[in-house]
């Protein structure tokens, strides 16, 4: 008998953990949604700025006017993350323009991208990078 009453003990014990995981794997969803959206508080120019994870990725998003970055345009933001600043050479211009206007990359010396001797990646352009390796 105390056998079936020690038993019956640990079969209640684990039962709940069980019956709590898969209720959580059912309504994930609904509870993620419960969850505050983080914020992430950055200074610009002075001015601090408050804002979501979503809320940056749309901005980035506009910036690159709903496009896709190519295969090319992802190489130059590897490439430029290992080497620092680069020559910049002017018959890239067209793959260059879309990483540039976005915040991606910035020029040297500051101006314009045509004008420009030399290019390297911000950290803007770093962090897009991070993210799309780890994906």
């Amino acid at each position: 008998m105390d056998i079936a009453k020690l038993i019956l003990e640990y079969i209640s014990a684990t039962i709940w953990p069980f019956v709590t995981l898969i209720l959580a794997f059912r309504f994930y969803d609904a509870i993620v949604s419960l969850i505050p959206k983080s914020k992430i508080n950055f200074t610009i120019a002075g001015v601090t700025v408050e804002t979501s994870l979503a809320e940056l990725e749309q901005s980035v998003s506009e910036s690159l006017r709903g496009e896709n970055l190519s295969s090319e345009q992802w190489d130059w933001l590897r490439k430029l993350k290992d080497s620092g600043r680069t020559p910049y050479d002017h018959k890239y211009y067209m793959q260059l323009r879309p990483l540039r206007n976005s915040g991606l990359i910035r020029e040297y010396p500051e101006g314009w991208l045509s004008n420009s001797e030399a290019i390297e990646i911000t950290t803007l352009g770093c962090l897009l990078l991070d993210a799309h390796n780890k994906k």
